[in-house]
């Protein structure tokens, strides 16, 4: 990461859906068809889960970075989007 020393970390937006960010569906290619035309050796984007493995990495080394103080901030309630706090905390 370019910041080696980080001693307080502010996390803002900890909502299920936003963080991690869920993956559209509704491809042409289902997953299945994807790892099919993996395996013959094709290029293709990330598939769902790929990305939200990707995604969880990024978010655990965040979360493990700062050397003091961690703080998580979510909106408890947001009715417009129906969005929920993530059920960890």
């Amino acid at each position: 990461s370019r910041f080696d020393h980080v001693k307080i970390l502010f996390f803002v937006g900890l909502n299920e859906g936003i963080v991690p960010k869920t993956g559209a569906k509704g491809g042409i290619l289902s997953d299945l068809d994807r790892e099919a035309l993996k395996a013959q050796d094709v290029e293709l984007a990330p598939t769902l889960r790929e990305r939200a493995y990707v995604q969880r990495l990024y978010l655990y080394r965040n979360m493990t970075k700062p050397d003091h103080c961690l703080y998580l901030s979510y909106t408890k309630v947001m009715e417009l989007d129906n969005l929920l706090p993530l059920p960890a905390l």
